[in-house]
């Protein structure tokens, strides 16, 4: 067994493992050489189908790792007790059999991982004519296993999460209202179709190194004021949550509503990282208009006519109040007419509502009034 510095380069290597497949490859090979064997294999095997694995070698055809995972189950199987181990426990096994039909080799090995949906074995093989695996070299692979178990799994929290967050950006890429997420810095750290598309026509809204640059001087600082604020309050708790305002245009064509909504602020992502988000921006472009369409309300769900009406309001991104105010009815009456929405829509929330509406009713198009109908 290699010593000196060679475990903790291989305990770095785990964790370069654990975070790309590429790593996989690198680290068995670093554990072979540091155990002294001659072949080696990381064999990941499907809960649901254990005979669809991924064989990972050095020093041996993936083929033959097949053809022997595939006789685990039979007591001279040199894969017998795996099959009985724990996550992070390991074995050796220094006895051979003399028959030249059966294996010789000696076996050092454990489970890294098993959950719901893979088990992963490590194994390495020496020589019958090679000095057997020591306790000390047991207790070693033992204390590596659990380095690797350990970064698999903070890997696999991170494929996660990146696998969700790619989900959500691909709905966003697609939404027809634009999206800005705002870095620490101010910087724009995502843009969605719709916003490259709003901010390349450089008509009161664009990029300027890098940053948001609004046109309007009394915007553009009041926008600035606001995200100051959001920078000085840090951990504090921040009332004004959410500030919306217009952006005049340079064409003279009816104006953007802007709204900007802040993010919570953690204070170790935003110190490791500037792009973490201050805040996400929400550009309303009155050309292009989110209609509903009020016959199939009517048809669909029998919504009377003021309650079309109010769905739309909300649909094009009215709070409750703003439709209220929008509409020229109290907050009472919109309150009650929401009620009578949800009862025969059979939902229990906007969120659910509005989702409800964009599966089923909603329809992008250009407004034949876009000031009147975007406000």
């Amino acid at each position: 067994m290699t010593t000196g510095s060679g475990l903790p380069e291989l305990v770095a290597k785990a964790f370069e493992a654990g975070c790309e497949v590429g790593g996989l490859q690198q680290f068995l090979t670093g554990t072979a050489d540091f155990f002294d064997a001659q072949l080696g294999a990381i064999i990941i095997s499907q809960s649901g189908n254990p005979k669809n694995i991924l064989p990972i070698t050095v020093g041996i055809a993936p083929e033959r790792i097949q053809e022997w995972f595939a006789t685990r189950s039979s007591p001279e199987s040199m894969f017998c007790k795996f099959d009985q181990l724990r996550p992070g426990e390991a074995i050796a096994k220094n006895s051979h059999n003399e028959d030249p039909n059966h294996w010789s080799m000696r076996l050092l090995g454990g489970i890294v991982s098993s959950d719901e949906n893979n088990r992963i074995y490590l194994a390495l093989w020496r020589n019958a004519g090679q000095p057997p695996f020591s306790r000390p070299e047991l207790e070693t692979l033992h204390v590596l296993i659990g380095y690797f178990q350990r970064a698999l799994s903070a890997s696999m929290k991170f494929i996660t999460i990146n696998s969700e967050h790619q989900s959500a950006f691909l709905l966003l890429d697609q939404a027809p209202r634009a999206i800005i997420i705002l870095g620490q810095n101010n910087q724009p750290t995502y843009q969605n179709h719709e916003a490259i598309r709003i901010l390349n026509k450089n008509d009161g809204l664009t990029v300027n190194q890098s940053l948001i640059k609004i046109d309007d001087g009394n915007t553009s600082r009041k926008v600035t004021t606001f995200l100051e604020q959001i920078h000085a309050t840090r951990t504090q708790p921040f009332n004004a949550h959410r500030m919306a305002t217009v952006v005049p245009r340079k064409s003279g064509a009816a104006p953007y509503k802007l709204i900007v909504h802040t993010l919570p602020y953690e204070h170790l992502p935003t110190m490791l990282n500037a792009s973490h988000g201050r805040a996400v921006l929400l550009i309303y472009d009155p050309e292009i208009l989110i209609t509903l369409n009020t016959s199939l309300l009517h048809n669909f769900y029998n919504l009377s006519r003021a309650e079309a009406t109010l769905s739309q309001s909300l649909f094009i991104g009215h709070s409750l109040p703003e439709a209220s105010e929008h509409l020229g009815i109290s907050i009472n009456t919109t309150r009650t007419q929401l009620r009578s929405i949800f009862r025969k829509v059979g939902v229990h929330s906007q969120a659910a509502l509005l989702q409800e509406f964009a599966n089923s009713v909603g329809s992008v198009k250009p407004s034949a009034n876009p000031i009147d109908n975007a406000w």
